[in-house]
């Protein structure tokens, strides 16, 4: 099972201004069910409040970017129903206020929590390994460093100092693994990923919002 990562429209044009959104003056980080207030890797007992404002030349794309990073997407009213037809690992879809000049939009927080022990159970670490780059030429490859654990790749990685640097050379996990068709690894970084297959139904229902890069760098054994 193939996967390639997502990144915002290279054109402005697309999404209408970057970054399409902020948090609205109404918001309050410090309510005791503000977002913020979701502990890691857990779902709250709450219903969480997110309440974020378009920036007025902003598009209502299916996929919403904010000002900060959050974990997780805004996602359109469509883009929710598309995401439920698919094998997602576990999560929820927050509605949230979305405001635009005089409307109030329908949004929500597609939030998601990945179980990284099960990533490296996993992992095939016959197949696996990272990259070594130099910043000042990121074509070439200095390196291959098998990946065997997290603490073996975090030691590893951590030997270089710029310019080089440690990257994804190619991750694969064992068929065993769950076949979902959004993944986040926590490998060298914090890498998003989207199946082929969902990717091809964006792409016939027109969603907006992402563009993804083909990188083969990352897949689930069949």
């Amino acid at each position: 099972m193939k996967y390639n990562r997502p990144s915002r429209p290279e054109e402005i044009r697309k999404i209408g201004h970057y970054p399409q959104a902020t948090y609205h003056k109404k918001y309050d980080p410090n309510a005791k069910n503000c977002h913020w207030r979701i502990k890691h890797k857990t779902f709250p007992d709450f219903k969480p409040i997110l309440d974020i404002s378009l920036h007025s030349k902003s598009k209502r794309t299916d996929f919403l970017n904010l000002h900060e990073s959050i974990k997780g997407y805004i996602v359109s009213k469509r883009l929710k129903d598309i995401f439920s037809k698919f094998s997602l690992p576990k999560h929820e879809f927050y509605s949230i206020n979305v405001y635009h000049k005089e409307e109030i939009l329908e949004y929500y927080w597609f939030y998601y929590v990945i179980n990284e022990e099960e990533f490296w159970e996993n992992i095939d670490i016959s197949k696996s390994y990272g990259d070594v780059v130099n910043a000042d030429n990121l074509g070439v490859i200095e390196k291959k460093i098998p990946i065997q654990s997290k603490d073996q790749i975090l030691a590893d990685s951590d030997s270089y100092k710029f310019p080089y640097h440690c990257r994804i050379g190619n991750v694969v996990l064992k068929s065993e693994t769950p076949k979902y068709d959004f993944y986040q690894i926590q490998c060298l970084g914090y890498h998003k990923f989207f199946s082929d297959r969902i990717i091809n139904c964006f792409q016939k229902e027109n969603i907006t919002g992402l563009e993804f890069k083909s990188t083969n760098i990352f897949e689930i054994e069949d």
